[in-house]
């Protein structure tokens, strides 16, 4: 029984068939599952958007508004595009675009957070980072568009 045993060798595994493929549910480089972390490091106060434009009230009211998206991944935060979402530089107002190239940021977009009808925070998103840039109340620094005008 030995000897019989003796003589095979093991099979060598092939290549998996071309219609196979291995598939993920999600980018493994993407931080849309990672809850977000502000900084405020690179705030532009030198700006009519800096935080001299916000009062005691409206900064308290904002800082409850972060903390309560803490609690949200960013594919959360970003499946509401009508309030949260990147915006393009071109689409800033001159004023934005000029103090924007002052800056000398490196991205060439912006992401917005919209508080109320006109309140926005503006900052780069950084994979799970927001880097706050901007506090605009007026809702100055890419207006919208407005339809049939």
């Amino acid at each position: 029984m030995g000897r019989k045993n003796a003589n095979k060798k093991p099979k060598q595994g092939g290549q998996p068939a071309p219609r196979k493929v291995v598939r993920q549910r999600e980018d493994p480089t993407s931080s849309n599952h990672e809850t977000p972390v502000w900084l405020f490091g690179n705030f532009d106060n030198d700006s009519q958007w800096g935080l001299s434009s916000i009062s005691p009230d409206v900064a308290s009211e904002v800082l409850s508004k972060l903390k309560n998206y803490e609690s949200m991944t960013w594919g959360a935060i970003e499946r509401d595009k009508k309030r949260n979402h990147s915006v393009g530089v071109e689409q800033f107002c001159t004023a934005a675009r000029k103090r924007f190239l002052e800056l000398n940021l490196d991205v060439d977009e912006l992401f917005r957070f919209r508080f109320d009808g006109v309140s926005r925070l503006w900052g780069i998103r950084d994979r799970h980072q927001f880097k706050a840039v901007w506090w605009d109340p007026n809702h100055e620094v890419a207006p919208s568009k407005k339809k049939h005008t």
